[in-house]
């Protein structure tokens, strides 16, 4: 039987924003000074205090993405390698470069073009390699039941593997390569907003601004977990492999126990039916529709549709809750310097940085905090008992499938390893929908770099006044 979309509270009146309300009003004072993004997908947040240190790369991962200038966000699926890291480097290399073009003679911008060049062509080839040991690795690992963290067997492996003997060739070209070229670029500008972005490179490309983080459960390292501290992930090589991946530093400020036991924020909150929401999420990114997202997908066998209609057209209020409400603030001051948005160099070049600071600029708005959500609860009131069921269709081996704020349910798509299993009960007049101890990931707090629109306008706005001016009857 093909399963297809049944439409479900088409007449009940819930939207989005009926989530965002519920979302801004957890955030409090954090929530009113700023903006909220709602990712489309709340996808499950592994992070445990068993293995800390696997839970603070995927932290530093989450954090460091660009935020899409769109109040609801795919990115996170649609486009997991747009990194915030990534964005910000090419940011200011290319403030750099025209620093460099008024301070360095010719034949030094040459050579420095020449090495960056070279080491851009190593890196990619690196990284194609890097991924194909790591990918082969595992499957090495898992068909010989070796633990994928066992370092010892990890290196007699790479030992006798070509693609490691030709990524350590090209990494000490490379470690060459960057000698020269910082060694070409050190100098002391009298120009303090040159001198400025001369330092922030460095402070980015400086070994102290990443670290390496487990790639896999930090038990999965056998007893080299005991080992494990900031100190023994400083020492380790400072480079990607396929144990350990090499991040930029994103640090978190609540504990991982904190995170991921405690019940901070918890909140019940009724939608009732035809119920007006608190708050819009168009009205408060200043953006027209309805954020391209809806708060209900429902998909079931097509014989089960009208019974399913039948439910949920008598539903009254809906209960929305969660054991846990957070928002995570994010440090990243090891590496990025936010003054750097304001420097007098961008306005006047404004094509080279409209990419990343104007209108739809990946570097316009910048993640400040994660919203993370846990034992996320939704409670169907009816004026009826619910007839189908509903606990079948939704299990494991179940047909049925629904997207519920974000949140996945039934159809099996939401049981994996880093998913806690789902709980659907049906008590008379009451439909429950338990996310267990998830923790989802349902959104960022986010902040805008005003500073290059601004200083566009201020450079723009008197010659276009007088030309518009110039041209009334």
């Amino acid at each position: 039987m093909a399963i297809t979309e049944v439409d479900v509270l088409k007449d009940y009146g819930l939207t989005l924003d009926h989530f965002y309300s519920i979302v801004k009003k957890g955030m409090g004072e954090l929530g009113a000074n700023s903006y909220l993004q709602i990712q489309a997908t709340a996808v499950p947040f592994d992070i445990n205090n068993e293995y800390p240190y696997y839970s603070f790369g995927n932290i530093g991962q989450y954090g460091d993405m660009t935020i899409a200038p769109v109040p609801v966000s795919n990115l996170l699926l649609t486009n997991p390698l747009a990194l915030l890291s990534v964005e910000y480097y090419a940011f200011i290399s290319e403030l750099l470069a025209l620093i460099e073009v008024k301070e360095l003679d010719p034949a030094t911008l040459a050579l420095i073009d020449k090495y960056v060049t070279a080491n851009n062509n190593l890196q990619s080839h690196v990284n194609i390699l890097r991924q194909r040991l790591f990918l082969n690795w595992k499957i090495y690992a898992d068909s010989t039941m070796t633990p994928r963290g066992d370092l010892v067997s990890l290196q007699h492996w790479l030992d006798g593997q070509p693609d490691s003997t030709e990524i350590y060739q090209s990494e000490r070209d490379m470690h060459r390569n960057q000698a020269l070229i910082e060694g070409l670029r050190i100098r002391k500008y009298a120009d303090p907003s040159h001198q400025q972005v001369v330092d922030a490179f460095a402070k980015f490309s400086s070994p102290a601004s990443r670290t390496r983080y487990p790639r896999y459960e930090d038990r999965l390292y056998a007893e080299e977990q005991a080992k494990f501290n900031p100190v023994y992930f400083a020492r380790l090589a400072d480079n990607d492999s396929a144990a350990f991946a090499n991040r930029q530093i994103t640090r978190v400020l609540p504990t991982i126990d904190t995170i991921s036991t405690k019940d901070i924020g918890g909140f019940t909150d009724t939608v009732a039916r035809l119920s007006q929401a608190n708050s819009s999420i168009t009205t408060d990114w200043n953006v027209s529709g309805s954020g391209g997202w809806g708060p209900v997908s429902f998909s079931a066998n097509a014989s089960s549709h009208e019974a399913i209609q039948d439910d949920f057209k008598h539903t009254q209020s809906i209960t929305v809750g969660a054991k846990s409400l957070q928002a995570l603030q994010l440090d990243m001051s090891a590496w990025f310097v936010p003054g750097l948005f304001n420097h007098p160099l961008l306005a006047p070049n404004r094509r080279v940085f409209e990419r990343f600071l104007g209108e739809k600029g990946t570097l316009r708005f910048l993640p400040s905090h994660i919203i993370v959500a846990r034992g996320f609860r939704l409670e169907f009131h009816s004026l009826q008992d619910w007839k189908h069921d509903y606990k079948s269709d939704f299990s494991a081996g179940g047909s049925a499938s629904a997207k519920l704020f974000g949140i996945g349910w039934g159809g099996g798509g939401s049981y994996s390893k880093s998913v806690h299993t789902q709980t659907v009960e049906q008590r008379g007049h009451d439909l429950v929908l338990s996310d267990g101890e998830n923790i989802r990931l349902i959104g960022y707090n986010v902040v805008e770099n005003t500073g290059f629109l601004d200083g566009v306008e201020l450079l723009t706005l008197p010659a276009v006044m007088a030309a518009f001016s110039a041209s009334k009857p």
